[in-house]
């Protein structure tokens, strides 16, 4: 019930600072000041972030498909792996002066949170981006996002807010 609770931390260094952590498939990753990668439920951890300068916090992580990607409110492009984390390359630079705080995906698409930017969808594995921001106020911080039953959710700070956008209106094909 959450009383105990194990370090389970060996292979990330000495310091790490760990922000949050996901499951891919049968593989964690951890993000931080870094990505780190465990196949054995936690007991061990290796560096994941080959490609991604070293000073870059990881601060939004996901996965579409078999393809994982990696933004920072400190980079100027969104990172992505095709290898589960081994390598990772810049796929784009990005509309929004790269800064990411949150992704969002629903099915192939993907969704980025940009502070003082807009919310932002590529189709097409972060190739090309298009602004989707709508009428959400003007310079209001956005934090998060993510889906649930049909809605993108967008939290803002400066409002202390959160804004819901049905994923039809973003999403859909159109002849």
């Amino acid at each position: 019930d959450g009383s105990t609770w194990n370090l389970s931390s060996s292979g990330m260094g000495t310091y790490p600072t760990i922000t949050r952590c996901t499951l891919v498939g049968s593989t964690l990753f951890a993000t931080g000041n870094g990505i780190y990668r465990s196949t054995d439920n936690g007991a061990q951890w290796v560096s994941a972030r080959s490609g991604i300068p070293d000073f870059y916090s990881v601060d939004a992580f996901c996965a579409v498909g078999s393809d994982l990607f990696a933004g920072s409110i400190y980079a100027t492009a969104i990172y992505r792996s095709t290898n589960n984390g081994d390598s990772w390359s810049a796929v784009t630079s990005l509309p929004f002066s790269g800064t990411t705080t949150s992704f969002a995906t629903a099915g192939t698409a993907l969704f980025a949170c940009s502070p003082n930017n807009g919310i932002f969808l590529s189709t097409d594995r972060g190739s090309t981006w298009s602004e989707i921001s709508g009428n959400l106020p003007d310079h209001t911080y956005r934090y998060s996002l993510t889906h649930l039953n049909g809605y993108l959710y967008a939290g803002c700070g400066l409002e202390n807010s959160v804004w819901k956008r049905p994923l039809s209106d973003v999403t859909a094909v159109e002849e």
